[in-house]
């Protein structure tokens, strides 16, 4: 191509000739390419270079792209508020080029051109209106308001509606005004799984419900769907298919984690489910694993998807690219060219190939998102509405092993017990039954703690045996801190320092009695017991630590404890408002009766066994 001799304007078009006529861009990828570099001022002697650009990752287009393109007047392109109507009103699209283009980016149902008034008429949906912000249109204030603005009068349908916080109603509305396809983006501890939950029970006709997620949170979920919603829900495990796809059809809430996905993806594809909800969404960030692969020929087939993440951008947006597409696989066709534009891209000397690990022009990606498929919220902006505390049961699982183990003891405890408990042997026993579940479920703790260090940030885990924080440090020795009852004081104040001030020191290992008083962790607005004092002062004290003054975030507080053994019911004691327990250990009265009494009554009667 020359483009010697000839005008500015003239080299512009000539560019844009020589671009189309060897199809380095289609139609639709006119919208997508304009807006993303509207900020972009591409100057008539910089043409050669961007066509060179063109021909690999169809980018960088300038930024009068549709004057050029379609000979229009960019001032003269608005969108506005089609009178009495749910439609929007498109004006200075006239020309043969622009109706083609129309014709090739709408469906016919979203369409319909006005000869008297001389505009088109677009169904204001929120994908459609950020196509024409893509493509250079200018938006009216009145239409950003009206797409924004979902009903409030669907929420009736959902019997707990008034158990939701106001902001986690916004999101459910902004769920379904969105209509079940959107990443749920809020902050730790805002309740994207009740969200989510909530707008399964304005639906009943979703009968079909399959939920992705890690292993460590599966349980969680179905706790979390049996307290709010009225749906039956089934747990699946191991990599051996034991359902056919008309008995899933039959299961309600079917959970599934990320590890086992793809030996199921065949079944679950069949099943036809009507909603998926994919948790921790940035587990599908390598489009390379069969995790991916599996999770995106499910979705495929399914008309709602809801992904969850609480830390969507973060610095490495790539990760998201997947749960985009899934939610509106229209949005960012390539991840090329999202990885150009939001990743900072590397090319490896080596391989050539690119490295899209780095994170530019975040801002303007926020934007894009919030205006079509995210819904994202900060405890900041909520924390009106939150109270000071936010408590979380976090149900884990033992292996077959360690069940033997703990139900040998406990039935030990209930043979030797003559009807007193509080004798120092019924305490050393009942202490080794607690003992056993949390060597038990360790491998979970570790895997949990991981998940929460690498996507929510800084953490406060609270133990009891040295045997358990020790092993709980050896695991996490690189970026941890740990205090238990031989440190010196000296040295558990530098400990405390090097958590609340460096970065990297993402973890403080603390037992209950040693590093549950006298020190501040304000640095956390997180904090996890994995064993259970049996004194409700103790727990509220270590839970303390985090919530001083200094901390300016609701504070989320997680009980993971493996349900259906004494720490379920110990959790339940020490966080129930209504009942009174006594300080068993020292002797203290109490207006009913003690806990470890009440355990040996429930374990006699075959519960918690």
């Amino acid at each position: 191509m020359s483009t010697t001799g000839i005008s500015n304007t003239e080299r512009v078009k000539e560019g844009i000739r020589y671009l189309k006529e060897r199809s380095l861009f289609q139609t639709q990828d006119i919208a997508f390419a304009s807006l993303l570099l509207r900020a972009t001022t591409l100057k008539a002697h910089e043409l050669s270079g961007a066509i060179r650009m063109l021909r690999k990752y169809k980018d960088n287009l300038p930024e009068t792209f549709a004057e050029v393109m379609f000979g229009t007047d960019n001032n003269k392109l608005r969108v506005e508020v089609f009178p009495e109507s749910n439609c929007l009103s498109v004006f200075g699209a006239t020309s043969e080029t622009w109706r083609k283009w129309m014709y090739s980016t709408f469906s016919a149902s979203d369409r319909d051109w006005r000869s008297k008034l001389h505009c088109w008429l677009i169904a204001n949906s929120p994908k459609n209106l950020n196509t024409l912000r893509l493509a250079g249109f200018e938006i009216a204030p009145d239409v950003v308001k009206l797409i924004n603005k979902p009903t409030t009068d669907i929420l009736s349908r959902y019997a707990r509606a008034d158990d939701l916080r106001p902001f986690q109603r916004v999101g459910v509305l902004q769920i379904e005004h969105w209509h079940g396809r959107a990443i749920l983006a809020d902050e730790m501890g805002l309740g994207k799984t009740i969200q989510a939950l909530a707008y399964m029970e304005l639906h009943p006709e979703l009968e079909q419900v399959l939920v992705v997620c890690p292993a460590t949170l599966k349980y969680n979920w179905q706790r979390e769907a049996n307290d709010w919603t009225e749906r039956p829900s089934q747990v699946l495990s191991g990599r051996k298919v034991n359902y056919p796809a008309r008995a899933l059809r039959q299961l309600g809430i079917v959970i599934i984690n990320y590890d086992i996905l793809a030996a199921w993806k065949n079944v679950l594809k069949e099943a036809r489910f009507q909603l998926v909800v994919f948790d921790e969404a940035h587990y599908l960030s390598n489009p390379k694993t069969q995790r991916t692969k599996a999770a995106v020929a499910i979705a495929r087939s399914i008309p709602r998807t809801i992904a969850i993440s609480g830390t969507p951008l973060k610095s490495r947006p790539i990760e998201i690219h997947t749960a985009i597409s899934m939610v509106d696989k229209e949005l960012f066709p390539s991840r090329l060219r999202f990885g150009m534009r939001y990743c900072r891209p590397k090319r490896n000397r080596f391989s050539g190939q690119w490295d899209f690990k780095g994170a530019e022009r975040t801002d303007e990606l926020f934007a894009l998102l919030k205006q079509s498929v995210m819904i994202r919220r900060t405890k900041k902006e909520v924390l009106p509405e939150l109270p000071d505390k936010v408590r979380t049961f976090v149900p884990l699982t033992m292996s077959a092993s360690a069940w033997k183990k703990y139900r040998e003891i406990a039935t030990g405890i209930v043979r030797d017990a003559k009807g007193d408990a509080q004798t120092v042997p019924g305490l050393a026993k009942m202490e080794y039954l607690k003992q056993a579940v949390a060597e038990g479920k360790l491998p979970e703790v570790i895997d949990w703690v991981r998940d929460f260090l690498d996507n929510e940030g800084k953490l406060v885990l609270f133990a009891t045996h040295r045997s358990i924080v020790d092993a709980l440090s050896a695991k996490f020795k690189k970026e941890c801190v740990t205090v238990y009852g031989g440190v010196p004081s000296k040295t558990r104040d530098t400990l405390v320092q090097q958590f609340q001030k460096d970065p990297k020191t993402k973890l403080f290992i603390g037992n209950i009695q040693a590093a549950g008083v006298g020190i501040t962790l304000t640095a956390a607005s997180a904090v996890a017991f994995m064993e259970f004092p049996w004194n409700p002062s103790d727990i509220t004290q270590a839970e303390d630590r985090v919530h001083r003054i200094g901390q300016k975030d609701c504070v989320n507080v997680f009980y993971l404890a493996v349900s259906g053994t004494i720490e379920e019911r110990i959790v339940e004691t020490l966080n129930s408002k209504s009942r009174v327990v006594g300080q068993v250990l020292d002797g203290a009265s109490s207006t009913e009766k003690g806990m470890l009494s009440s355990l040996l009554k429930d374990l006699e009667n075959g519960n918690y066994m």
